[in-house]
């Protein structure tokens, strides 16, 4: 089952008239804290949604580790308070997001029960582009829930 849940019905829509080679697919349009009565799922992505979400890291590492069956994986993608642009003097962070460093992270993960597999940086702008995390102000983590 490839299930798909965001808060926009369009984009739940949109999803749904695309095809694709699983042929259990399902779009729903709802918060990731409500439950979900499909899971828990071997995998779980939240690309582009902790930083925009407004719910508290801790809050959504939880909710995560009950979406996630042991021994799956979650991976995301996140803002990166660790980037070195925040030591420029003039450097304003967009505000609309919030910023995680990379211990703030590594500490609501672990607390949740998973294990970091794989941490980088990287540059949405630049396809493929993958960098240390001092040097990108964003993050993609992959984590495995322990058994």
């Amino acid at each position: 089952l490839f299930r798909g849940i965001d808060l926009s019905h369009s984009l739940t829509n949109y999803a749904a008239s695309r095809k694709y080679k699983t042929k259990n697919t399902n779009f729903g349009c709802q918060n990731f804290l409500d439950p979900v009565k499909e899971g828990p799922f071997d995998l779980v992505t939240l690309i582009g949604v902790l930083h925009k979400c407004g719910i508290p890291l801790q809050k959504a590492m939880n909710q995560l580790a009950e979406l996630v069956k042991e021994g799956g994986q979650l991976f995301l993608t996140t803002k990166n308070r660790g980037w070195k642009k925040f030591n420029e003097p003039n450097f304003i962070p967009y505000e609309g997001h919030h910023w995680f460093t990379v211990s703030e992270l590594n500490e609501a993960i672990s607390l949740a029960s998973f294990r970091i597999v794989k941490l980088e940086g990287f540059e949405p702008r630049i396809p493929g582009k993958i960098c240390k995390p001092a040097e990108s102000h964003s993050l993609f983590i992959l984590a495995r829930r322990d058994e």
